[in-house]
């Protein structure tokens, strides 16, 4: 038995206590969220923290910011983190962020990315599967009409500028990876990035189009369309990013005449892979015990970029490993979902509050580029994981 000291700066924590320590304490009313009561205390604690965290996201206009630093609405962050359990617990502010991402023309607006966002980046789609969270805990049917037309109309205009016609695939940058220099060559240009395929780009989309047929069906209306984009998706994700001898989907699909794939793991984009249904039971098996892992976790990518500032790079973030405890527990594997859970937990109970991302080597906060307290994507990755 042995005592250790960590020393953490304290601008980065909760207030000291009277004998030098962090301390959180609850202080808003959580009687109206679902409520945890089990026989490990710091997981009730640390799910009551996150909830009330939750409720300091909530904007004056209904919305989620984004994390204490960052106030405004992004389309990626609140519709990853619906998925991970927002839809379920705060269904009204998810409703209003979707809604708050929808443009004039009906169609889903895309967050920030290379050469001035859209079509460059396109990982937009991601609303959709928020929305169809957002259906599963409500069932409300007016929602669902509405969602459906709005990714309607917006995979309309990504089949038509994002779609490459010779590979299958659609087109664009990394999924939330949208510091270019931490994760692409340097000599690549926004108009290389345009015409590259990402792993978890792709995937979003064969879910997206599965969602829509989904729609279809649950509102009366012929499905058979996207069920064949999405099923024609899955074929051109599995044979063009897979990777049979490292047991992985490559990060991304890349060059200006002669084409390769990043010899990179994308840890979201794994994650979603399997979750969403790419890969066949065999190769699920070998995605979930093959993706690389370091000691705090599922980094961003790996292996890493050197000389390169961490964020992107060389980093842990734990709504990623959220999605990765997800699949290694719909792939069976025990060992890499408790991995993963243990990559989330840790870091909310030591810094006392539901942090942007960690520096892979150590698993603190200090060193990364940016970082905030009650990041919304790993809010519901915390109560996802308790």
């Amino acid at each position: 038995i042995f005592t250790a000291t960590l020393a953490i700066p304290a601008e980065y924590t909760r207030p000291m206590g009277p004998d030098g320590r962090a301390v959180w304490a609850r202080r808003a009313d959580l009687s109206g969220f679902p409520q945890l009561r089990s026989p490990q205390r710091l997981l009730d604690a640390l799910y009551r923290m996150s909830l009330e965290e939750l409720t300091q996201l909530v904007r004056e206009d209904g919305a989620l910011s984004a994390g204490a630093k960052w106030p405004g609405v992004w389309t990626r962050d609140v519709s990853y983190a619906s998925v991970l359990g927002l839809a379920l617990v705060a269904p009204d502010a998810v409703r209003r962020s979707l809604l708050a991402k929808v443009d004039s023309a009906g169609r889903i607006i895309q967050d920030t990315g290379t050469g001035g966002s859209w079509p460059v980046s396109t990982d937009r789609m991601t609303w959709a599967l928020a929305a169809w969270e957002l259906y599963a805990a409500t069932g409300d049917r007016a929602w669902l009409r509405q969602a459906h037309d709005v990714i309607r109309r917006s995979a309309e205009a990504d089949l038509h500028a994002a779609l490459d016609p010779e590979t299958g695939l659609v087109l664009g940058e990394t999924s939330f990876m949208d510091w270019r220099e931490q994760s692409y060559p340097r000599w690549m240009e926004p108009r290389d990035i345009a015409r590259s395929a990402a792993v978890g780009t792709n995937v979003v989309h064969y879910a997206t189009y599965r969602i829509l047929a989904d729609m279809a069906r649950a509102l009366g209306e012929p499905a058979e369309r996207w069920t064949g984009i999405a099923d024609g998706l899955r074929t051109a994700i599995n044979a063009h990013f897979w990777q049979p001898d490292r047991g992985w989907y490559a990060s991304f699909r890349y060059g200006r005449v002669f084409h390769s794939l990043a010899p990179r793991s994308d840890g979201l984009g794994e994650a979603l892979a399997v979750i969403y249904g790419v890969p066949d039971a065999a190769r699920r098996a070998r995605l979930a015990a093959r993706t690389p892992v370091v000691e705090f976790g599922t980094p961003i990518f790996w292996p890493y970029i050197p000389d390169m500032q961490l964020y992107h790079n060389a980093a842990i973030w734990p709504f990623v490993n959220a999605y990765a405890a997800w699949a290694a527990a719909e792939a069976g594997n025990t060992a890499a979902t408790e991995h993963a859970l243990a990559s989330i937990l840790r870091p909310a109970a030591l810094f006392l509050t539901n942090k942007e991302n960690m520096v892979a080597m150590t698993g603190h906060f200090d060193g990364t580029v940016l970082n905030s307290d009650r990041q919304l994507w790993t809010v519901p990755g915390n109560l996802a994981a308790t």
